[in-house]
């Protein structure tokens, strides 16, 4: 993952633009990246900021959560222009 996000190359600052139950999302966070990421689904999006709120783990503090669909995201050269790198991963 750390190769595929571009971190041998120096990119730390990653958006997941599905981030699901936020397995990767967790372990990029806890490899050195700044992570942030949009998830659609509002049950998951609200377990995954749930547990983001309550952790004990002072990497995953930092991690930025939003309800929103990828294409939403895409659509904003602000939030754009602050990303390095862009994952996507879809599981279906």
């Amino acid at each position: 993952l750390y190769r595929a996000l571009g971190g041998h190359k120096g990119y730390r600052r990653v958006h997941d633009l599905s981030v699901g139950m936020g397995m990767d999302l967790v372990m990029a966070q806890q490899l050195g990246f700044s992570m942030s990421g949009n998830e659609r689904s509002s049950l998951i999006y609200f377990l995954l900021n749930q547990a983001l709120k309550r952790t004990q783990d002072p990497k995953l503090k930092d991690v930025s959560l939003e309800f929103s669909d990828a294409k939403d995201f895409l659509d904003d050269s602000m939030k754009l222009s602050q990303i390095e790198v862009l994952y996507f991963d879809p599981m279906y």
